[in-house]
């Protein structure tokens, strides 16, 4: 599964095989195999639409579905979360209210299309994600310790540096002051983060198996704990645009860090707002964390318990959570809710045997008898109903193995078996003249305080921001809409985040089926900055002024914009489009820092 091994991927638009491409040639691990491509053995698949893909897919179709039928795609967006047995009713189901519901041919094939290909389409099997990487460096790691009498050593730790190296490459990157891990090698873009993929029990090992970037390596480890602890308190968005405020403490799915502030994951903010199958592994993780070098601030995160927005983590929500239905479900808005479509849609409400070892790894590490006892009898039920395997959702699986995987997880950290693992590293060390572990360089105060003092560290001074409201552009009016410093205003007024000073960006709201639209600033450097996107998704979507560069050859190929520069005016234009299928766009809000 390592990329540079592999020969051959399927690409799956155009249903041939074809050489793994060439930013895809490195020592990081594919995401997926599958047994069957094509009707042939086993092998991975590949995508060949433009990246990041993670939740454009469903986007795209709904984008050719006419405005009577949005239920079918509010469905299948959820459906690519769960391709398992449970949704082949649904396929059947939705296959035929395809047929008898949507009349144009084109749309009503590429929605069938999609149903068919819905497990292979969901995930890219060629992408990588960081927190594989990160568990095969530690196996590798301490395999060449545990065979550090044998030639098998070199192999181990020659593979482990290059794994490293390219994690550095292509998963770090600095924003602002700080770097931070990105949730997979196509997520540079767009700042994308996933606080549960950070395994900062690592970052030691690291950090020491890539001497050029172990500064890089050793900050990250603070930064992933901000983003645990500070994400938990962002306000995120439903698809429909309803603000969810973190409130419990939870670690959300998905969500992206720009100019100081955490908000939405461009793309992706169907799922972005709760914690459910990726953010609940944020957990473990930070218990893990605490018991590798007892660092204090993953000991508040676990054991922080004024159930407040003040606190690290989210130890009092999740033990009164079973205090009150002698259960912890699998999943919560950031806000603790769960009444909302998409995570029942996903059943989280139920427990699971998933988020079960997480809970039990997390109070284990906490020091909580009562509540790691009460995960363990949970857990030993599952097994017992499931005949030999975790029972989930009261069916049994032959072969759920990431439920499988994480509930033994939890079991292995609950019976010593992470603290023994951690040991073996830590000693060998020691015998090499070193620190057990290397100094931390974080401090509490950068993460106490109420959820609006705790960032103590911005790259900018936000103290001023401004509004542009009402610039419209239907299928009926001019290509474009302008504003200028004249009719910009302090506040907000009809904006996604009207009145707010947490953001720091453009927001359009934006629909249509065809072409592109570009943002347009002009800075008061006398340059013009650029920013393009694909017009295929309805609803308000933000970009952080950082992803405008300045227009070189008519290209945004020089440097990027920074607030303080100064906006003489704001302009969105629709390239591309047809008269069959206008964009229509509204420029909700933008926002400038005073410097």
């Amino acid at each position: 599964m390592v990329r540079k091994n592999i020969t051959q991927v399927y690409d799956i638009e155009n249903k041939k095989w074809v050489a793994v491409p060439a930013n895809k040639s490195d020592s990081l691990l594919a995401w997926r195999w599958l047994p069957t491509v094509a009707g042939e053995q086993g092998g991975v698949i590949w995508s060949s639409l433009s990246a990041p893909r993670t939740s454009q897919r469903p986007t795209v179709a709904k984008s050719m579905v006419s405005n009577n039928v949005p239920e079918i795609m509010d469905k299948l967006a959820l459906f690519f979360e769960n391709p398992d047995s449970d949704n082949l009713i649904f396929r059947a189901s939705a296959r035929e209210t395809i047929k008898t519901t949507v009349k144009n041919a084109e749309q009503r094939e590429f929605l069938l299309n999609v149903i068919d290909q819905a497990e292979k389409l969901w995930v890219d099997g060629l992408d990588s994600a960081p927190d594989a990487d990160l568990f095969a460096v530690a196996a590798l790691r301490v395999a060449a310790i545990l065979w550090r009498d044998r030639p098998e050593n070199k192999v181990f730790l020659a593979a482990a540096r290059e794994m490293t190296i390219d994690m550095r490459k292509k998963y770090l990157a600095q924003i602002g002051d700080g770097h931070y891990l990105l949730g997979g090698d196509e997520f540079y873009k767009i700042n994308g983060l996933n606080p549960s993929y950070s395994f900062e029990a690592v970052y030691d090992m690291l950090a020491e198996l890539d001497p050029e970037g172990r500064a890089i390596w050793l900050d990250a480890k603070r930064t992933s704990m901000q983003t645990a602890i500070l994400g938990a308190d962002a306000t995120l968005h439903r698809k429909n645009g309803t603000a969810v405020i973190g409130s419990s403490n939870l670690p959300p799915n998905w969500l992206t860090y720009d100019l100081g502030r955490y908000t939405d994951m461009q793309w992706f903010n169907f799922r972005d707002w709760f914690m459910g199958w990726d953010g609940a592994r944020t957990l473990w993780m930070k218990s893990a964390y605490y018991l590798y070098n007892q660092n204090p601030i993953a000991k508040k995160y676990l054991t922080d318990s004024t159930g407040t927005v003040g606190d690290f983590g989210p130890a009092a929500f999740l033990r009164n959570e079973y205090r009150a239905k002698k259960m912890i479900s699998s999943g919560f808005g950031i806000d603790g809710t769960q009444s909302s479509q998409e995570i029942m849609a996903e059943r989280l409400t139920q427990p699971s045997p998933f988020t079960n070892g997480i809970y039990l790894g997390y109070f284990y590490g906490a020091g909580d008898q009562e509540m790691t006892l009460a995960m363990i009898q949970t857990l030993s039920s599952d097994y017992q109903a499931g005949n030999g395997t975790f029972k989930i959702f009261g069916r049994v699986y032959q072969d759920n193995y990431f439920s499988d995987h994480w509930a033994w997880f939890g079991l292995a950290m609950a019976g010593g078996m992470m603290e023994d693992y951690f040991s073996l590293y830590k000693a060998d060390r020691e015998n090499r003249g070193l620190p057990a572990t290397e100094p931390e360089n974080m401090a509490l105060s950068e993460f106490s305080g109420t959820a609006a003092t705790r960032l103590t560290k911005k790259t900018l001074n936000l103290s001023a921001w401004w509004a542009f409201d009402g610039c419209q552009k239907t299928a009926k009016s001019a290509l474009a809409c302008q504003g200028t410093t004249n009719n910009w205003y302090l506040g907000g007024g009809g904006g996604m985040v009207s009145g707010s000073a947490s953001y720091s960006g453009v927001y359009i709201n934006v629909s249509g089926t065809n072409g592109k639209v570009k943002i347009e600033l002009y800075g008061r450097d006398g340059k013009l900055y650029i920013y393009e996107l694909l017009a295929i998704s309805a609803g308000n979507l933000y970009v952080p002024f950082g992803r405008f560069r300045e227009q070189v050859n008519n290209q945004p190929a020089g440097q990027a914009f920074k607030p303080e520069i100064g906006v003489e005016k704001a302009q969105v234009i629709a390239i591309g489009e047809s008269a069959v299928s206008p964009i229509d766009f509204t420029l909700t809000e933008f926002g400038l820092a005073n410097q």
